[in-house]
């Protein structure tokens, strides 16, 4: 028999950040010391757990990246801690400052835009969240820089028009399709 007298509302919740606009903990950052250098930030959701983390790869190996991406972790660290603080940090080695930036920020909450970019696993089309160029932080906490950004306040927006970077699709590939909301179907 089937109905829903005994059957309760339930909102489907993500484990993982999705592109779209979230509250999110930074709960590790960590300099890799490779071919290509980079900085790695892991995020999470503030109800999730250390395992459910999305990595996001700042590479820093070529004076081009270097200048773009060490721009973008000061833009990170200004919506947590102050300005002053993250410019204390210095290191000759990568892993360190990785270190001194986990210290620093570690723990920390705001608000960020994920931008969705497609990719191809598997035979099929699946979407992940990556950090956008610019404007995409807003501050949670009053030990930042930057003033603390309400919710109702904000000004992150997500457009799936816009911010998907999508691949060419070959006819008959399975897409995993963006929700526009919570819901798991």
């Amino acid at each position: 028999m089937f109905g829903t007298k005994d059957v309760e509302e339930s909102a489907f919740t993500p484990k993982w950040i999705t592109p779209g606009v979230h509250e999110v903990v930074i709960d590790s950052i960590q300099g890799i010391e490779a071919d290509k250098a980079y900085i790695e930030f892991k995020f999470r959701l503030p109800e999730g757990d250390n395992k459910d983390t999305s990595s996001q790869r700042l590479y820093i190996h070529t004076p081009k990246s270097f200048r773009l991406n060490m721009s973008r972790i000061k833009y990170i660290a200004k919506h947590v801690v102050k300005e002053v603080e993250i410019d204390s940090c210095e290191s000759s080695s990568v892993m360190e400052y990785g270190e001194q930036l986990d210290s620093l920020m570690g723990g920390k909450t705001l608000r960020m835009k994920f931008n969705g970019e497609q990719y191809v696993k598997d035979g099929e089309v699946k979407t992940r969240a990556v950090l956008p160029l610019n404007n995409f932080c807003e501050a949670l906490e009053a030990t930042a820089e930057y003033a603390v950004v309400p919710k109702e306040a904000s000004t992150l927006v997500y457009d799936v028009n816009k911010d998907l970077k999508k691949v060419a699709v070959p006819e008959g590939m399975p897409v995993s399709q963006e929700k526009s909301d919570d819901l798991p179907f």
